[in-house]
């Protein structure tokens, strides 16, 4: 199935390049068109049913919120990859990331 998807030019392949046993799949700009042409008025008619339900003034909340829970866990992701960080950073992060206390 795989040789046909390729023949039929919606996907790559190629070798990786840190594991030789391995090949990396990837989809074409010829199969995001495709997808896109086919499944995105179903997505836009999905997104505008759920969109309905709410007033332009609570999505428009729901994206802040969503921002900031984004920016939060970034935070949150250096942390744990930092784990040598002195107390006081560690502290001021801990104050920082209370203010997730905020979204709710």
């Amino acid at each position: 199935m795989l040789d046909r998807v390729e023949r039929l030019g919606y996907t790559t392949r190629s070798a990786d390049p840190a594991d030789r046993r391995k090949v990396v799949i990837r989809i074409t700009p010829k199969a995001t068109r495709k997808a896109t042409k086919i499944y995105g008025p179903i997505a836009l008619d999905g997104q505008r049913d759920v969109l309905s339900r709410y007033s332009p003034a609570e999505i428009q909340d729901a994206r802040i919120k969503s921002t900031r829970c984004t920016s939060h866990s970034g935070e949150l992701v250096h942390l744990r990859l930092r784990p040598r960080l002195n107390s006081q950073a560690i502290a001021t992060a801990a104050n920082n990331t209370s203010t997730v206390t905020d979204l709710a």
